[in-house]
């Protein structure tokens, strides 16, 4: 045991390694273990030695075989051996750290061979997969890897990640507050780059760094990659100087339209996707039950009045848009529709060079103040009184500044308007139903579980703080709000910095909070744990952030979703509008699948004893030193092809050996 413990320990220390990353002392621990298992009988050992001592002798060099793809796990039993806890194994990646998930490691394998845009449920592991990715292309081909995320919390979040289980360094986090100068001397020595993408584009664009070591570029939130996203112009070059290379695309839902979907994979030169619903049989074993219910509340009869008043304003302008035939239905007239209106006015006016007709100008005039008022409508219908007025207050305020439209300037001076806006002074106090029923909903759940950990989703700042007031009263019902906004500042309504967004997140990681009252920066980009319950304020009509919003919950317990809706109103539109999209979503995404011929199974996992890449902990506590015997024991050559030159070493007598040559055919050492 000694002779072997010896002759692995000097292979680490006095060979080096050709076209591999230097490892640090956590991968030579690993390494150690892994050489030590598989040449563990005296004779082998010896054989190493000789070799060891040949190589010493000769001051020549050798390639230290390759380690066997990462997809498979070791098992560690608990003290309940009935529930036994499977880790992935890999010479680069922390062991006995990451739990071996079928679903993760199949999609990993199918990764490392093919460029590949991963659509996997938030809260089962993207990272965790990119992790895998990495890993294997880094021992592989070496770096060097990018890792690109959309925000500066995300490119921490995933960085910590990555230098918490990946034994390879260095890993270096880009931002804008790193300085170029920096940036381009850590080009250099980098394993792995983790970036925000804009960072990236500027330095190719100066020519401070280019693209021909990369050897896999990983997207986050790869549904960005559309239009002029700097994902777009990156990967386009990465294709033109990296042809051969590995991209990889990570999104819990790339959209709904079908030709978003395929715009994506193609401006990230991706040929095949790798799909998992909450439905597949490899990902139920490692998710939980989800209820989703919703609570529906109606509009109070003077709110009723205000909106009724606006809806005749809406009509008004929509009236005048179809006699100029811009509009085909006046009476029933969509946001999205609007947008489509404004497209076609700029389109018109385009095409009449620098001289536009007057009726242009009126008609683009008119379609200003619609927007206007659809959005004071969505206020009334979703928001409550109070958010409705202090909008009509400001577009009062902006009517009356030097710099105002001609649009601000129409809309304060129709009758109808301001018929509303007295209307929705006078009950400007007065809360929206929903901001009770969402009270109610997180007593229940308090008081049900008084440990939960709830998010309360809303669109708008305004109401999220009329929330945390409201909720801050009930601290005696043991109900610990906190208000969780974006960094920009607004109005009146400055923004937290990502210190204080992290110092949120961690206390109510820990329970100093228990009700997370967020907008938007809460569905994406930021590490929060996973809750109890989940709370929609209202729907949105995105299927991406319902998914995302959905995906806070049911992680490593059962979750629960309360959706709150106003009848009669946009809310249901936007609730069925959001389902309608996730369905076709899922078809597309599909149909696109078997376009591209995805043959990953289930089957190409198994946890059965002869699994190539899976050790059981107790065969390795009970057998260790006599592994020479066992089936399944991953060989550092079966099953792979043999780089040319791989594990070559010239003799002081010019003959060229291999390590085969020293310790054994391993196929046949394993049999």
């Amino acid at each position: 045991a000694r002779l072997k413990a010896t002759s692995v320990f000097l292979f680490l220390t006095t060979t080096k390694c050709q076209g591999l990353l230097p490892l640090d002392e956590g991968a030579k621990k690993v390494y150690l273990s892994s050489l030590s298992s598989r040449y563990s009988s005296t004779s082998l050992a010896s054989k190493t030695l000789i070799l060891l001592l040949l190589l010493k002798t000769s001051k020549k060099s050798i390639t230290i075989p390759p380690l066997s793809l990462p997809p498979g796990g070791k098992t560690n039993l608990d003290e309940d051996e009935s529930s036994p806890v499977e880790y992935i194994e890999h010479p680069l990646i922390k062991p006995n750290a990451i739990e071996a998930r079928a679903f993760q490691v199949n999609i990993a394998r199918r990764a490392s061979q093919r460029s590949t845009l991963v659509v996997i449920p938030t809260g089962l592991g993207k990272t965790v997969i990119a992790l895998m990715v990495i890993a294997e292309t880094l021992r592989k081909r070496g770096p060097l890897i990018l890792f690109l995320a959309p925000t500066k919390p995300l490119v921490e979040q995933h960085a910590d990640t990555l230098k918490k289980f990946l034994l390879a360094s260095p890993v270096v986090t880009f931002t804008g507050e790193v300085p170029p100068a920096e940036r381009e001397r850590k080009y250099r020595d980098a394993a792995v780059i983790v970036s925000t993408p804009q960072v990236i584009y500027n330095d190719l664009l100066a020519g401070r760094f280019n693209l021909q070591r990369v050897n896999l570029i990983v997207f986050d939130e790869a549904h960005r990659a559309v239009g002029n996203y700097a994902y777009v112009p990156i990967a386009r070059r990465y294709l033109l100087e990296r042809p051969e290379a590995l991209s990889m695309g990570l999104t819990a839902s790339p959209g709904w339209d079908e030709k978003k979907i395929i715009e994506v994979c193609t401006n990230l030169g991706i040929d095949h996707v790798e799909i998992r619903t909450r439905n597949d049989p490899d990902v139920k074993p490692y998710i939980q039950d989800l209820e989703l219910t919703w609570v529906k509340v109606d509009v109070p009869e003077a709110l009723r009045v205000v909106k009724n008043t606006l809806e005749e304003l809406m009509r008004s302008y929509c009236m005048k848009m179809a006699q100029m035939g811009l509009i085909y239905n006046p009476k029933r007239t969509s946001t999205k529709e609007l947008v489509e209106v404004g497209k076609r006015i700029r389109r018109m006016m385009a095409q009449g060079g620098k001289k536009h007709p007057p009726h242009l100008y009126h008609a683009a005039s008119l379609h200003a103040q619609a927007l206007k008022i659809s959005h004071a409508l969505e206020l009334a219908e979703t928001q409550g009184p109070g958010a409705l007025f202090r909008y009509l207050d400001r577009l009062v305020e902006e009517a009356y500044s030097p710099s105002a439209s001609k649009a601000a300037k129409a809309i304060v001076k129709n009758e109808l308007f301001r018929r509303a806006y007295n209307l929705a002074e006078a009950i400007k106090d007065m809360d929206h139903p929903k901001v009770q029923a969402a009270i109610n909903v997180v007593r229940e759940q308090i008081k049900k579980k008084p440990d939960s950990r709830i998010i309360l989703f809303s669109q708008y700042r305004d109401t999220a703080s009329l929330l945390y007031e409201r909720l801050s009263s009930l601290e005696e019902e043991r109900i610990r709000p906190v208000r969780f906004v974006g960094q920009a500042s607004r109005r009146g309504d400055k923004g937290l910095k990502q210190r204080e967004q992290k110092e949120i997140v961690e206390r109510f990681r820990e329970g100093y909070y228990n009700v997370l009252i967020a907008t938007s920066v809460a569905e994406e980009g930021l590490d929060i744990p996973s809750t109890d319950l989940v709370i929609f304020y209202e729907p949105v009509p995105s299927e991406i952030r319902t998914i995302q919003r959905r995906g806070r919950t049911g992680r490593t317990r059962m979750g629960r979703v309360v959706i709150l809706i106003t009848r009669e109103t946009r809310d249901v539109a936007y609730f069925f509008s959001s389902v309608k999209k996730e369905k076709r979503m899922e078809a597309h995404l599909k149909r696109l699948k078997e376009a591209l011929k995805q043959t990953t199974l289930l089957e190409d996992y198994t946890t059965t004893a002869g699994d190539l890449f899976l050790k059981s902990q107790q065969e390795k506590t009970s057998g260790e030193g006599e592994r020479g015997g066992e089936e399944g024991v991953p060989s550092a050559f079966e099953g792979k092809e043999m780089v040319e030159g791989a594990g070559k070493v010239d003799t002081p007598g010019g003959e060229q050996l291999t390590l085969v040559d020293f310790v054994g055919d391993s196929k046949k050492s394993m049999t």
